[in-house]
């Protein structure tokens, strides 16, 4: 943990009106931009959960925006800094609830703004206050949670203690309006399409990538190199750099229900794929023969005897089919195995593993837009 904290240094500090305690055993981040009228009822929530729990949790919101963020969002985050420091929320006597100002004139996040920097000045600056048995718990400013969220976040590592990680299961709210309704079904329908057929070809990377259902262990966070900083689509790389140390599991049995709004905040994710459902575009469905094809290299690489790893890019091009074929020719395949084989040791399951840690989620996700283009 000393070695993740020196590299990863900051000038962000951790502010209360209570004084934190060390070591808690977990620590629910949460990022604010421009929330003032959402935080509070998602307090609200975790505050329902047993008070045990909450008294061993330390809550941190991380008040954020860029220098050139609008007027209206910076003063929304001043507000909200103002009520915080005034205790005006009701939710502060019953929770652990600190914050870090990454808001205000000179604190603003200059590298790399965005959701992913938050997430990880609030997860980072958690580590001081946890120990490695600790676990770090993901959530979003409008995101409502069950009473029960603390209680089976904590169980699920108590029972796998071998799990880096596990996602909540979720369901996005509705909001009374059809056409909104519609999209968000349809776009959740898109998402567990994926994730059931990643399942289905028993991909180590078939899980939900949604940032506020996101849990791990501190251990884990430091082994992955903790959150990624990018604007958006942190979540899933931050995932697939914690499937690489731990398996990731499910917490099927509380639910996290995010918002269904439409935003331009980021490039991509929920907001902008509802917006382009409600402007009439159609989500297209991944196709399952596109996972068949993609099963039968999976399926190789876990039936082949140890002598084929060797010459692994060959072996493949006997037997594969040419889609596959072009599509590894295309990462330099054989040059790229011929450095991992070197430097993985010669047993089938150390072999295994290093293939599907270069075949990642992100190498997943190009191999199938690149069969269905």
């Amino acid at each position: 943990m000393n070695k993740y904290l020196n590299k990863n240094k900051n000038f962000y500090k951790l502010e209360s009106n209570f004084e934190v305690r060390t070591k808690y055993s977990g620590a629910i981040i949460i990022p604010v931009l421009a929330e003032l009228t959402n935080i509070e009822k998602t307090l609200k929530f975790i505050a329902l959960n047993n008070e045990m729990l909450l008294s061993k949790t330390l809550i941190i919101i991380v008040i954020n925006n860029s220098q050139n963020c609008s007027k209206e969002d910076f003063n929304d985050n001043q507000k909200l800094i103002t009520l915080l420091h005034n205790s005006q929320f009701a939710t502060q006597k019953k929770i652990n609830l600190s914050w870090i100002d990454a808001s205000s004139e000179g604190y603003e996040i200059i590298n790399k703004p965005g959701v992913g920097s938050a997430r990880k000045i609030g997860m980072d600056i958690a580590l001081k206050y946890l120990d490695e048995r600790g676990i770090l718990f993901s959530l979003d400013a409008d995101t409502e949670v069950e009473n029960n969220y603390l209680q089976k976040g904590y169980d699920f590592y108590q029972k796998n203690k071998n799990f880096a990680g596990a996602i909540f299961n979720f369901y996005h709210r509705r909001i009374g309006n059809i056409q909104m309704d519609s999209a968000i079904e349809q776009y959740e329908q898109y998402l567990h399409l994926y994730v059931n057929e990643l399942k289905r070809i028993n991909s180590p990377y078939a899980y939900h990538s949604i940032g506020s259902t996101i849990t791990c262990t501190v251990k884990d966070y430091i082994r992955a190199g903790g959150m990624k900083r990018h604007p958006a689509g942190e979540d899933f790389y931050f995932l697939q750099a914690l499937r690489k140390v731990g398996a990731i599991g499910e917490i099927k049995d509380s639910t996290v229900y995010p918002s269904l709004r439409i935003s331009d905040r980021t490039p991509f994710g929920t907001g902008q794929q509802i917006n382009k459902i409600l402007n009439g575009e159609k989500l297209v469905l991944y196709k399952s023969t596109t996972f068949d094809l993609l099963n039968e290299l999976f399926e190789l690489i876990n039936t082949i005897n140890l002598d084929n790893f060797k010459e692994l890019d060959s072996f493949i091009k006997k037997n594969m089919k040419k889609p596959i074929i072009i599509f590894l020719d295309s990462y330099n395949f054989n040059e790229i195995w011929n450095k991992i084989y070197r430097n993985t040791p010669k047993k089938t399951l150390d072999l295994q593993k290093a293939f599907f840690t270069w075949f990642d989620a992100f190498k997943t996700i190009k191999f199938i837009h690149f069969i269905e283009k």
